[in-house]
């Protein structure tokens, strides 16, 4: 009798688990479609990653709460799928997540209703999907399809329906869509701040012959204008050029480098480096010796000849650090990246804390601050190391991501010192990877 009645009370525990948090459907997406449609509902599709922490806290501390398994098991088909692992699923073919996790309500035939992007508290996330069901994204998709087809190719339309709904309802059409719109601009117009920022968007996965690419170079004195050369930001056109022309090459370096530590053969990784390289020189536009001399610089780093990269980079600051004091935040970068600071042994250390240092009184910032900080603690000058660190939070962003902390040879201090911050938006917001 004992046993029946401990039976009955697990029987009772587990029934109870289960009937709290979002119970999820493990077949295809043309399943949860029929699915939906028989049952009444819409669909509800989380898109995440393995490694995505945001995607992490919202299966344990959102999906598994009872107030939002009541409210989304009875409004929706709710999916889960892995950008990486179901990366073939039906349900891809027609929308793409732009940050992880990404989160999708669809009517039951499929179409588009909402999408937002990043971690919240479970009472938000209720009141998020209430308003998601009433949106009807994709109706609005074809009728804005339609005023853009009919001729109305304004910039209104264009921020709205081309760079809001376009990426989600059919992201391969975003860039045919953006150079149809280009076309049609008066030179004036196409030189414009609004059509940089445009043309930003795209220049650094552009091929040589595609549009975007040569519309940039062709009228790039004319965008130079707009853009401070002190920008540290991320969307910078200097930014850009430098990652295109510089970055580009660097990182296959890289991978030939790591292939060569293990004696295997890449040959042809060098081959492309050394293309790449090519089509750098063999420019025609005026920045091109800059980004020459940063290339060349960038190879003695990775190739780990610190006192010859040091030295070539003391005379690049000299020739352009003025005019460009951007090239600071870049140089210091690669110079961290090589694993200078870990491997280096303070070679020309001295020098490398000159660049921070100017670096921080051209461009006062938490980037520049970090890298002023590093260089002191490499010389040994701790106390100042510590200080300027200390000061960090009063400097203006742009700062450092810390998944470049390691090449400071930085300990994960958050790992030893865990802690929930469930107000941090920055906490819950992951976006895609993407190469250096």
């Amino acid at each position: 009798m004992k046993k029946v009645l401990v039976l009955a009370v697990l029987l009772t525990a587990c029934n109870v688990v289960f009937s709290q948090g979002i119970e999820f459907f493990h077949g295809t997406f043309e399943q949860a479609c029929e699915k939906a449609k028989k049952e009444n509902k819409n669909i509800f599709v989380d898109v995440y990653t393995s490694w995505c922490g945001p995607c992490k806290m919202m299966a344990r501390d959102v999906f598994t709460q009872k107030s939002v398994g009541d409210y989304f098991n009875k409004n929706f088909v709710c999916m889960k799928l892995d950008a990486e692992k179901n990366k073939d699923s039906k349900f891809f073919t027609n929308y793409k997540a732009t940050a992880f996790p990404s989160f999708f309500w669809l009517a039951a035939d499929g179409k588009l209703l909402d999408m937002k992007t990043g971690g919240r508290s479970p009472e938000q996330f209720i009141k998020e999907a209430k308003i998601a069901v009433t949106h009807k994204l994709g109706e609005k998709a074809i009728a804005l399809e339609k005023r853009w087809n009919s001729g109305e190719k304004t910039p209104e339309l264009l921020s709205e329906y081309v760079f809001k709904i376009l990426p989600v309802t059919n992201p391969k059409a975003v860039k045919p869509t953006v150079i149809d719109y280009l076309k049609g601009l008066s030179i004036e117009e196409l030189r414009s701040r609004e059509s940089l920022e445009i043309l930003k968007k795209f220049f650094r996965r552009s091929s040589d012959e595609d549009y975007i690419y040569k519309t940039f170079m062709s009228n790039i004195e004319y965008y130079a204008k707009y853009e401070s050369t002190s920008s540290c930001s991320l969307t910078s056109m200097w930014k850009h050029l430098y990652n295109r022309f510089v970055r580009g090459p660097g990182g296959i370096l890289i991978k030939a480098n790591k292939l060569a530590k293990v004696n295997k053969d890449n040959s042809e990784l060098m081959n492309e480096y050394n293309a790449d390289v090519k089509k750098v020189k063999n420019m025609d536009f005026k920045y091109k010796d800059m980004f020459v001399d940063c290339v060349e610089t960038e190879k003695l780093l990775y190739l780990g000849d610190y006192s010859k990269g040091i030295s070539k980079m003391e005379k690049l600051f000299a020739k352009y650090g003025e005019d460009y004091p951007f090239l600071y935040a870049q140089l210091l970068y690669s110079l961290c990246y090589s694993e200078y600071i870990i491997k280096g042994k303070a070679v020309n250390g001295d020098k490398v804390l000159a660049f921070a240092k100017t670096f921080l009184q051209k461009i006062p910032n938490q980037q520049s601050i970090t890298y002023y900080s590093i260089a002191c603690s490499n010389v040994g000058m701790h106390k100042e190391a510590v200080s300027a660190m200390a000061w960090l939070p009063y400097y203006p962003k742009p700062g450092l991501s810390n998944a470049y902390f390691k090449n400071f040879g930085f300990n994960n201090i958050r790992a030893k010192f865990p802690y929930a911050n469930n107000n941090n938006k920055n906490d819950h917001v992951v976006k895609p990877r993407h190469r250096r």
